[in-house]
């Protein structure tokens, strides 16, 4: 299967991570998760999903001033609502354009796969979209995929998020850049 990694991901399963993961700026909780455990933990999380992908990959410590490759704020403030952080979900995405049958098999098979070691799946998908789906388990690390028809054919953005956590250095991350 061939996908590739994308730093973006959708608004509506960005809210929901967030929300699952994080809960609402009222609630805030932080897990007492190192971002090394984190960061495996979502890498292992999508292989389950997809098995090409690698679990040993490294954190993106490259600029934290650049991109927020890996991460995903826990908060949001007036005036723009933004997520920011810290704290920080850790995140991982790949995209598939126009997955195969058989692609889409495969992912719905490790989804399932996940529900058997302790996950379940979130409500919510009030799409039309039957391959939509989130699943969670206890600790709120998140698998989804989201499906969007913007180029015209179907892509799959599938996702694997950490809970909330914080880490040393975790405040030279920025966002709205």
């Amino acid at each position: 299967m061939k996908h590739r990694a994308t730093g973006l991901l959708s608004a509506s399963i960005a809210a929901l991570a967030l929300v699952s993961a994080c809960g609402g700026d009222d609630e805030l909780h932080v897990a007492d998760i190192s971002k090394d455990q984190a960061w495996h933990t979502v890498n292992t999380n999508l292989h389950s999903v997809l098995p090409d992908w690698p679990t040993n990959t490294p954190f993106p410590e490259d600029d934290p001033t650049g991109p927020l490759n890996g991460l995903k704020g826990c908060k949001s403030e007036p005036p723009s609502y933004m997520a920011s952080g810290p704290p920080w979900s850790v995140r991982v995405e790949a995209t598939l354009s126009t997955p195969t049958a058989s692609e889409k098999d495969e992912i719905n098979r490790g989804l399932d796969t996940l529900l058997t070691q302790g996950f379940t799946e979130m409500p919510g998908n009030d799409t039309t979209e039957p391959d939509e789906r989130a699943v969670t388990n206890t600790d709120k690390y998140v698998v989804s995929v989201n499906i969007s028809s913007n180029t015209g054919s179907p892509e799959y953005s599938v996702s694997s998020s950490s809970p909330c956590i914080r880490f040393p250095g975790d405040d030279k991350y920025q966002i709205g850049r």
